[in-house]
């Protein structure tokens, strides 16, 4: 870890506001009653944290996990489309011994 960050608590609401025909169902499966139909929880996720992760592996599943992130088909985010990763999200692809870099060469 880097860069510890700030937690953030997001007030998350799902299913309110609908029809009961169309509200959230229960664990057996029927719908839930009116008055319980919105679910209310609270998420927490990290903002302005900085981590740095070495990955090791085959170079052909490491090739293909850095090209996937540096030309994702879909934009990225952590857990939250609000919290958007900072660039660049790979460092090295093609480190012989990531583990050794990350603990020498990045800074």
């Amino acid at each position: 870890m880097d860069q510890p960050g700030t937690r953030y608590r997001d007030f998350h609401t799902v299913g309110g506001g609908r029809p009961r025909e169309q509200g959230l169902h229960t664990g057996e499966g029927a719908r839930r009653k009116v008055a319980a139909a919105t679910l209310v929880s609270h998420r927490d996720y990290l903002t302005d944290a900085v981590f740095t992760v070495a990955v090791t592996g085959p170079a052909l599943l490491i090739g293909h996990i850095a090209e996937t992130l540096e030309r994702p088909r879909f934009g990225l985010f952590l857990g939250r489309r609000a919290c958007l990763p900072d660039e660049p999200l790979v460092l090295n692809p093609d480190s012989p011994d990531p583990v050794q870099e990350l603990l020498t060469r990045v800074p």
